[in-house]
Order: structure tokens, then sequence, then C-alpha cells
């Protein structure tokens, strides 16, 4: 069991417990505060973390993507399929309309990372730096 997964059953149990004292016992307000809070609490959806390579390379604008994103994986040396791009309201971005939305919403700039570290080429002398 995750260390997020163990929180929210012990936030259950104790929602549980405050609930079965209200039922027993006189309602206090710390404990119908405290209801109310571990209720929000349950209610959101438990978030997750995702751990990448090393970023890459960043698209600072929509116009940098569409000019300089074929130059920027092969420059990386690293293939596109094994990327993934993330704005900076830490959402994905695949395709096109990914990006689009990032411009119109304003969450440029965009990172590149590599999916494992295991994906970087190791530099040599010949090859160019990164964009």
């Amino acid at each position: 069991m995750s260390n997020t997964e163990a929180l929210r059953a012990a936030a259950q149990q104790a929602l549980d417990a405050l609930l079965y004292h209200v039922e027993m016992t006189r309602p206090i307000q710390k404990t119908s505060d405290a209801i109310v809070a571990l209720r929000a609490a349950l209610a959101e959806p438990a978030s997750t973390t995702v751990n990448f390579g090393p970023a890459l390379f960043t698209f600072n604008s929509f116009n940098g993507w569409v000019n300089r994103a074929q130059r920027a994986w092969k420059l990386a040396g690293v293939p596109s399929h094994r990327t993934v791009c993330v704005d900076s309201a830490g959402r994905v971005c695949a395709m096109g309309k990914d990006f689009m939305l990032a411009r119109d919403e304003g969450t440029f700039p965009v990172t590149v990372y590599a999916i494992n570290a295991d994906d970087v080429p190791a530099p040599t002398s010949q090859q160019e730096p990164a964009p």
C-alpha cells in the first residue's frame, strides 16, 4: 500500500469513528467540522506522481514548437516516442491540439522529458548540443 493509500485509509477510518461518535453522543462543533473536512478531503481524487528521465529541451512558444520540433528531437538523439511533453500546468502534450491548448491557455513553456534516463544517448564529441 502506498503512502497516499495508507493516508486515505486512515482518513476514512477517522471519518467512520467520528460519525459513530456523533451517533452515540451529542454533536460537538469540532467533531462536525472534522467530519466536513474529512469528507471533502476524501472526495478529492488521489493525485499521482510520475518520475521521468531528464529534461531534454523546452519549447517556449507554440511557434517554437512548430518551427523546431523535428530538429530538436534529432539533436537530442532520442526518438519522440521515447519522450513526453509536459506544459507548465502539468498536462501532457501528445498531439497538435494539446500544443494549441497550451498556446490558448498560456501554459507554455512545454518541457520535453525522456521517459527513462536510459533512453538518453551518451554525448559524443561530434553531437551538436541540444537546442
